[in-house]
């Protein structure tokens, strides 16, 4: 186990420990999602079309599940915990983890898109049980990724799929406040912004504000925001793709409070989970979009955070 100090935006320093949950490397391990009811983390790992269980006491992968496309996120069913949403290539898939099969498709958003092979990259529910998720280039050989090409949607059984953004580039971290009226949201590449939008009971979207530009110079050379969670001070929590960090940022004004080092140089997700929601949950990349050479023995490995002096809440499952 590693500790570290880490010094809030009040200067009260505080220890915090950051350890190795889960040693396998994952190529592009991503959408960390705390299972409350069976007391479980999954992730996916992008690149290898797969869905992982991690128990979170030890560490062990206790189940694997593939896919014949790349996985941009597994969300369980409030009606039965087995029972997931997963995000495989542009389709919402319901799938059956004990049986370890694909029950339907419940929405495929490629006639949606730009006449550009795009995928799911990564999906939430908001307070209401709806799905929301965002698209993005399928990926180049070259890593470029054009802008304006994909779309942030919402789906539910009852409601079907709505588009709630056009001209998304990299669609990434979702969250929402405690009194579920205002929604976060992240495009990573090339806009690197953290958005506010007003939202309503009905799931719609509505006056944005720029709360981070990492663009500028406050922030720039720290890396490209990826996931992101949020706590129950509705601090957000956010993964920075190249910058081996946690920015812990206040959703009010967007003031940075706190950093988390992480020994990997591309994290791209966070949650909150463990019996008492205090564990930060982190997954990276080992593989994907690594510089040729780095040496880095903890790439792609999936962490713990503790000692943080917060916690999460639970995660919505899909209602259906």
């Amino acid at each position: 186990m590693d500790c570290c100090e880490i010094v809030f935006g009040d200067g009260i320093l505080q220890t915090m420990s950051v350890r190795v949950l889960n040693s396998d490397v994952q190529d592009l391990g991503e959408g960390p999602h705390w299972d409350a009811v069976n007391g479980r983390l999954l992730i996916v790992d992008i690149d290898q079309f797969a869905v992982m269980f991690i128990d979170p006491v030890n560490g062990d992968i206790t189940a694997r599940h593939k896919f014949d496309d790349k996985v941009g996120a597994v969300i369980p069913y409030a009606s039965d915990s087995n029972i997931m949403v997963v995000a495989v290539a542009n389709r919402l898939v319901k799938y059956d983890s004990v049986k370890r099969e694909i029950l339907e498709t419940l929405v495929d958003v490629t006639n949606h898109e730009k006449n550009v092979r795009t995928r799911i990259n990564d999906a939430k529910c908001d307070p209401y049980g709806r799905i929301l998720f965002g698209t993005m280039m399928y990926e180049t050989p070259e890593e470029v990724y054009p802008e304006n090409i994909g779309k942030l949607f919402s789906y539910s059984g009852n409601g079907g799929l709505k588009v709630l953004l056009q001209d998304v580039s990299l669609s990434n971290g979702l969250a929402w406040t405690r009194d579920n009226k205002t929604f976060f949201y992240i495009d990573s590449i090339p806009n690197k912004t953290l958005t506010a939008y007003d939202y309503s009971d009905e799931g719609e979207i509505s006056n944005p504000c720029v709360l981070v530009d990492f663009k500028t110079e406050a922030w720039s050379g720290m890396g490209v925001p990826d996931g992101m969670t949020i706590d129950v001070q509705d601090n957000l929590w956010v993964a920075l793709f190249g910058g081996n960090k946690i920015l812990n940022i206040d959703s009010r004004d967007g003031k940075l409070l706190n950093q988390v080092n992480i020994p990997s140089l591309n994290t791209t997700s966070v949650c909150f989970g463990g019996a008492d929601l205090s564990t930060l949950f982190v997954t990276s990349a080992g593989k994907h979009n690594v510089p040729e050479g780095l040496n880095e023995p903890n790439g792609g490995n999936t962490f713990a955070v503790t000692d943080l002096g917060t916690k999460g809440r639970l995660a919505v499952s899909f209602a259906g």
